[in-house]
């Protein structure tokens, strides 16, 4: 299919589509009345950025269009005074998406503490290593194999053994092993 000139302005969520209407180009992105009506029509959906006793700047298309291009973010003012912050949280100055940061920023955080937990707990594992051929001294290394609500799960290759691994807060199958693949 050819691409049009015009687009669907949408915002959508995990269970709605908000169509905000058709506009006549592709950079069309900075236009006031995309969150005008979003406001004027659906304002639950925007509660979550509304700003209390903050400013927002009344700005044109066009300075709105070179701040967005040097991902810089604003707060922005709609015509009856009520103040949003970027929707879904704008973009960090490098014009990744701050969700994007967000998530980095906590996956990051987790494999520091996978790494101290890995370290506080090498005992626990060295003796069930053990018996699958480590010898003391020996190089350990270990495969994220997975996160769910039980933790975070390692495989150590050379030996065949899977493992889960404590946190400070998790206290259940702490250390549990499954033992020596055949």
């Amino acid at each position: 299919m050819d691409r049009t000139k015009q687009l669907v302005f949408a915002l959508i969520t995990d269970h709605d589509f908000y169509a905000i209407n058709i506009y006549p180009q592709h950079g069309d992105w900075e236009a006031a009345e995309i969150l005008e009506s979003l406001h004027r029509n659906w304002p639950q959906v925007l509660a979550g950025y509304r700003m209390q006793r903050v400013p927002g700047e009344e700005l044109s298309g066009q300075a709105r269009k070179n701040l967005r291009n040097s991902n810089v973010q604003t707060f922005t003012a709609v015509s009856d005074g009520t103040v949003y912050a970027p929707i879904r949280g704008g973009v960090a100055s490098s014009g990744v998406t701050i969700e994007a940061v967000m998530r980095a920023a906590r996956a990051y955080a987790d494999m520091k503490r996978l790494h101290i937990a890995m370290q506080e707990q090498i005992e626990t594992f060295i003796v069930q290593l053990r018996p699958c051929g480590y010898s003391d001294g020996q190089a350990i290394k270990a495969t994220l194999m997975g996160v769910d609500s039980l933790g975070y799960h390692v495989h150590f290759p050379e030996f065949g053994v899977r493992a889960n691994v404590r946190l400070e807060q998790e206290v259940s199958d702490a250390g549990k092993t499954e033992s020596c693949a055949s």
